[in-house]
């Protein structure tokens, strides 16, 4: 999972501190960044993933 569409912002964003810090990306956030685009470009279909995160 990724965080960004675009190359140049998944590279400096995700890519590179994740390489420095060995860290994983975290769905947590993929799925709070993916329900926030759906919601706000009217042209994406609504985020209904197969699974959910729960505390």
């Amino acid at each position: 999972m990724d965080y960004y569409r675009d190359l140049l912002a998944h590279g400096l964003l995700e890519v590179i501190p994740n390489t420095i810090s060995h860290g994983k990306t975290d769905p947590k956030v993929v799925y709070c960044l993916r329900w926030m685009a759906a919601k706000r470009e009217p042209h994406l279909p609504e985020f209904n993933p197969l699974y959910t995160v729960e505390a």
